[in-house]
């Protein structure tokens, strides 16, 4: 089942190769940001910054946690199950629909308010 479902991804993939442009772009994108969130912490949590402040690194992982930790809340509200979960990541096990999954992410974006111009 699982390969077959790789199969019509892959297939649909290569027949919009322009919405997978659009894809690419958005998830490098979130990988920058993610890269970014990440450094600001490395460095704010460098005692030779010139900005140090190990209050603003305890603040961004406290906001990850608290993301992290909300995303979990709307898993179980949605009755998914949270496989694994740290700093930077969740994952969630969605075996019945896609829909299942898009309603997943289209509550953590209102939630969270994520994707607000």
């Amino acid at each position: 089942m699982s390969t077959q479902k790789r199969f019509i991804i892959k297939n649909t993939a290569r027949s919009n190769r322009e919405t997978n442009k659009i894809q690419e772009g958005k998830e490098i994108k979130s990988l920058a940001i993610k890269s970014i969130i990440n450094s600001g912490y490395g460095v704010f949590g460098h005692p030779y910054f010139k900005y140090y402040d190990p209050k603003v690194a305890e603040i961004i992982t406290m906001l990850g946690r608290q993301t992290i930790s909300e995303m979990q809340k709307i898993a179980n509200s949605l009755r998914l199950t949270v496989l694994y979960g740290d700093t930077d990541s969740l994952f969630v096990n969605v075996t019945d629909s896609k829909e299942s999954a898009t309603k997943f992410i289209d509550e953590c974006k209102i939630k969270l308010k994520i994707d607000k111009p």
